[in-house]
């Protein structure tokens, strides 16, 4: 079977040929759809064709094209990912263009930031921030299978973060700028696709309305500013005012505000599926 006909039989079992054209990609080794355009008239062998095949399986059955070809691109460079992290979407680029905004503000200033990517999965937060800040952050999540992704990704892109085996906030010290992309889906929304399906339950759901983690990060934050403020007390030191970024769904933003300035945060804006706060 030549190439083009290869393309053609998988573009009509997926009605996308885009699709059709990245498995084929995937499958020749290829890094550009040109180099796939050159390659048409050409044969595949029967052990390519059979691959072809079981990844247009993988895909008339929901799995993610992400999971298939094993890496997603976000904030313009590509991660590794696998089962056991959350895909890198494109609104959560937006956490990572605020946090920017933010560090380069202080570094302008003369000042640093200890940053913690919480619940970092890919570590696509942390390392995209590392590497348009040149600052070292740090990315913690409970999963160990995760963590193996995000060490993996910041070394094939040659980031300077330090990874942590941390629930929440528990085992970090310190820090001035929170970046989390928390478990948030409610398993009970309408509009859940059949792709969620195959991406770690525990890096997506959340009990209470999919609120429970960002509850639990935040009222960590509130009770160790009200530590800190104790201590500075006792030791005549300042305390220095904490900031959060927080994603989740638009309809949770209210819920998320009322909660946050319940225990003394100021909400600082909204943007897009972004909510930030300060406190301190």
């Amino acid at each position: 079977m030549l190439t083009k006909d290869a393309l053609k039989t998988i573009c009509e079992k997926l009605g996308s040929r885009l699709e059709a054209e990245l498995i084929l990609m995937a499958v020749l080794g290829l890094t550009d759809r040109s180099q796939l355009t050159l390659k048409e008239t050409e044969p595949l062998t029967v052990g390519d064709w059979e691959r072809a095949l079981e990844l247009c399986v993988r895909r008339e059955n929901g799995e993610p094209m992400a999971y298939i070809l094993g890496e997603k691109e976000f904030f313009g460079r590509k991660f590794l990912v696998s089962a056991a992290v959350l895909i890198p979407r494109p609104e959560t680029e937006v956490m990572v263009e605020w946090a920017v905004e933010l560090i380069q503000q202080k570094l302008a200033g003369g000042e640093t930031w200890q940053v913690v990517d919480v619940g970092t999965g890919s570590g696509c937060i942390a390392i995209s921030v590392a590497l348009l800040t040149g600052q070292q952050v740090l990315g913690v999540d409970v999963s160990t299978e995760a963590l193996a992704v995000a060490r993996a990704n910041a070394t094939r892109l040659k980031a300077e973060v330090d990874f942590l085996q941390s629930d929440l906030l528990a085992q970090v010290e310190k820090y001035d700028l929170v970046l989390a992309n928390l478990p948030y889906v409610d398993r009970g929304w309408p509009w859940l696709t059949r792709e969620l399906d195959f991406e770690p339950e525990q890096a997506l759901y959340a009990e209470e309305d999919g609120l429970f983690l960002i509850k639990k990060l935040l009222k960590e934050m509130a009770e160790k500013v009200m530590k800190q403020r104790e201590n500075a007390v006792l030791s005549a030191e300042s305390s220095s005012e904490k900031i959060v970024l927080l994603e989740s769904d638009e309809s949770q933003h209210l819920a998320i505000k009322q909660y946050a300035e319940e225990l003394g945060f100021t909400y600082i804006g909204t943007r897009e599926l972004i909510i930030g706060f300060k406190i301190g």
